[in-house]
């Protein structure tokens, strides 16, 4: 998901299948792991750990970080 815009981002983790979710975790756990700012990740921590508690509205957790993540890939941190 990354290289893509917010929309798209959000689009392929609203509609990933449950077989196909923990590849998306993964990847948006990654992201926010290494990114230089540490919002995203607080931010992508509270949708997973919430995602996970509430199994049927994982999708918009799922798609609200990977949103958050593809935003930030797209217009950077003020120290870029």
């Amino acid at each position: 998901m990354t290289g893509v815009s917010p929309r798209a981002a959000a689009a392929v983790a609203w509609h990933a299948s449950s077989a196909e979710r923990p590849a998306v975790v993964t990847t948006l756990a990654t992201r926010a792991a290494v990114h230089r700012d540490a919002h995203l990740a607080k931010y992508t921590l509270a949708c997973l750990d919430v995602a996970e508690r509430d199994v049927a509205a994982a999708h918009l957790y799922l798609a609200a970080a990977a949103y958050l993540g593809a935003w930030w890939d797209a217009h950077g941190t003020p120290a870029d």
